[in-house]
């Protein structure tokens, strides 16, 4: 299995890697509004060096593959991720894809289908391209200097993307949702690269993975992660897990929630748990910076906007699942099934 990381492609041999950790999640991320977000951000080089220190601690706890999850606009850091897959020996997944508003990018609105999975299989393919919305080191991309800047940059030391992710709403899907997954497919299918759709909306990847496969994409290479919304449990229910199941897809689960879900579809459809095993890859806890705007003080009048400064922070820990809470020769094979799902072959399905 070849997978795509920044640093080059890996190739994993299943039998020799199961067992290794992959972990899901945004290492790196702005959640700010990019209209909102101003040229000359400060490099926080504190919190960098406390996200590597953080991922060489996960290395020596069998942490081998890590991908990263932000999308282009939410502050995705090509050469930060590059930094820090050097410095701990992981192999570290990019994304090409999208978020969705306030992040969502302008050209997700106005591009065709065609465009857009031309788009994403050039990240895949010959490197990610720097836009407004990205990261260069901690640096927001907001202008067209420090865009050209960043351009250089990945231009002498590129950095291709490995995995797709998209993140849609609710069903029925909106036309711009229609059009990312279609765009998706076509890249998925040309690469060889898995797509994840987030979404709170069980219906929503249903459907979504209708339109995938549709337009040429295999539901083996698609993956459903789901979104948190207010309005919606974090958790997947058995009904929920089962009718993602159902498409042919793979479902990727918080490794502390796992444990249950699992032992509740083993009670209820004790002849499918091969399928389901096959098809379900853990999330473990990770490191993430993250970036975000927080009040200078609180001056007591809700009536009234307090300033905001952009604030830059670490926050959590590897933590490897404990072999109390779910087995460890199955969590070995849901582990196992990242490196399946997400390398540039072909996805067969395994028992």
């Amino acid at each position: 299995m070849t997978i795509r990381t920044v640093l080059s492609d890996r190739t994993f041999a299943t039998a020799e890697t199961r067992g290794n950790v992959a972990g899901w999640g945004h290492i790196a991320s702005d959640w700010r509004q990019i209209s909102g977000r101003m040229a000359g951000d400060q490099r926080p080089e504190l919190a960098h060096a406390q996200l590597i220190d953080g991922y060489r601690d996960a290395a020596s706890h069998g942490l081998s593959l890590a991908i990263d999850l932000t999308p282009p606009g939410a502050g995705r850091d090509a050469l930060l991720m590059r930094r820090l897959a050097e410095a701990s020996g992981i192999g570290v997944l990019v994304a090409t894809g999208s978020h969705i508003d306030p992040v969502r990018l302008a050209r997700i609105e106005t591009r065709s289908v065609e465009a857009l999975a031309e788009w994403f299989a050039f990240e895949i393919s010959t490197g990610v391209m720097p836009i407004a919305g990205d990261s260069l080191e901690g640096i927001g991309l907001v202008t067209d200097n420090a865009i050209g800047r960043a351009t250089d940059a990945l231009n002498s030391t590129p950095v291709r993307a490995g995995i797709i992710r998209i993140t849609i709403g609710d069903a029925p899907l909106s036309a711009t949702d229609r059009k990312l997954v279609e765009a998706a497919a076509i890249a998925s299918a040309a690469m060889g690269a898995a797509t994840v759709i987030v979404t709170h909306s069980p219906d929503a990847f249903v459907a979504g993975a209708r339109r995938f496969t549709g337009a040429g994409g295999s539901t083996r290479k698609l993956i459903h992660a789901r979104g948190l919304s207010p309005d919606a449990p974090a958790k997947f229910s058995t009904s929920e897990a089962l009718k993602v199941l159902d498409t042919g897809a793979n479902i990727a689960l918080d490794a502390h929630d796992c444990a249950p879900l699992l032992t509740a579809l083993a009670s209820e459809v004790p002849g499918r748990m091969g399928s389901i095993r096959s098809h379900t890859i853990l999330m473990p806890n990770l490191p993430t910076l993250q970036v975000f705007l927080k009040p200078i003080a609180d001056d007591g009048d809700d009536g009234q906007s307090d300033q905001e400064v952009p604030v830059t922070m670490v926050a959590g820990t590897f933590d490897p699942l404990s072999t109390n809470s779910l087995d460890e020769r199955l969590a070995r094979q849901l582990w196992a099934n990242t490196e399946r799902i997400v390398s540039l072959d072909t996805a067969e399905p395994t028992a």
